[in-house]
């Protein structure tokens, strides 16, 4: 190829890589490195180039730029301090997290190696992001993927046993998904490992998801709203769940037409004038309770397994202000738990 065309497909400007890897998935970037890699190794790149000393300039160049960004951005919390902070190492500038990434030394206790001190578990592991609450968005709230998180408490000893294990299964799932990858070209990866320390994420752990104990191995999805836990014996089973629950939800994503009613008008309005149409409708009280997250995963099974019917699935978030006087105020009780509808022919009841 023209060294001008790999030159203008691999620009290592800083702005556009700070722009572009706030919300794209780590098995994305590391699918585009293996494909990548692939184009622009030296051993197959330069023997088409002999005759052309520029264009192999280029070429080793391209790869050496590859190589580089990728040493930052595929490494999870390598990766969040790029997001933060944005120059990282080499031609980013500065080294790990030396000058060109933090202003102070403060800063670098805060955020860096230091801070880790082997409490965080999986600091630097290539494929296991470390969460927190800043992060949590980032990573998680655009992206169809299915993250498997893992809730540790670093003084646990069940957790310190399971390290391991946890690393092991992200490693399995990332070589699945590099021969996949090299059979079939672009093969989107659809699994995520991630750990939340929640000696430091009290919120995450507690507020947003109420766990209980240590270690907890949970399925989720931010954007689709699905969450599953895992109950099975971690050294026997995690890798065929995480695969099991992945491969379902991908299915579930993409033939899944649950039906979100916006307002009590939309409601009325969709079951009144499909008279010949079953329905079965979820009121939950807010979609970020974990029951609730449950219900709404069981709820697209459900209405992916009703496609092929004349029945259809809806849900009502009553946690919604245009559905507040709706739900609390015509009798459905709702007490934090979801609860069921079922409506035919333009008539609605419910129980719970």
């Amino acid at each position: 190829r023209d060294p001008l065309e790999i030159d203008a497909d691999f620009d290592l400007d800083e702005s556009a890589l700070h722009e572009t890897t706030a919300t794209v998935t780590s098995g994305a970037i590391r699918s585009a490195y293996r494909r990548l890699s692939l184009r622009l190794h030296p051993d197959k790149a330069l023997p088409y180039l002999d005759s052309n000393p520029e264009a192999a300039r280029w070429a080793e160049k391209a790869f050496a730029d590859l190589v580089e960004a990728y040493e930052t951005l595929g490494t999870p919390d390598r990766r969040a301090a790029f997001d933060d902070f944005g120059a990282f190492g080499g031609a980013f500038g500065g080294d790990d997290f030396g000058p060109g990434l933090f202003d102070t030394e403060a800063d670098w206790e805060a955020h860096g190696d230091k801070a880790s001190g082997g409490t965080i578990f999986y600091a630097g592991h290539p494929l296991i992001t470390t969460l927190s609450e800043s992060l949590w968005e980032r990573r998680l709230g655009s992206t169809d993927s299915t993250w498997i998180v893992e809730f540790y408490a670093p003084w646990c000893s069940h957790c310190q046993r399971s390290v391991e294990t946890f690393k092991a299964a992200a490693e399995s799932v990332d070589l699945e998904a590099a021969q996949a990858t090299k059979k079939n070209g672009n093969v989107a990866e659809t699994i995520e490992f991630a750990a939340v320390n929640c000696v430091n994420e009290h919120k995450v752990c507690n507020e947003w998801f109420g766990i209980r104990a240590y270690p907890t191995f949970i399925a989720l999805n931010d954007k689709h709203g699905t969450r599953q836990e895992f109950a099975g014996d971690l050294s026997v089973d995690f890798v065929a769940w995480a695969l099991e629950v992945a491969k379902e939800w991908a299915w579930l994503f993409r033939r899944s037409t649950l039906q979100v009613f916006r307002t009590p008008e939309h409601f009325a309005r969709t079951l009144t004038t499909q008279h010949d149409t079953f329905w079965v409708v979820m009121f939950l009280d807010g979609q970020d309770c974990q029951p609730c997250k449950t219900a709404k995963t069981n709820l697209m099974r459900l209405a992916a397994s009703l496609s092929d019917v004349n029945a259809r699935v809806g849900l009502v978030d009553c946690e919604e202000p245009a559905h507040e006087a709706w739900c609390y105020g015509q009798g459905l009780c709702l007490t934090g738990q979801p609860t069921g509808g079922f409506s035919s022919s333009g008539s609605s009841g419910s129980s719970g």
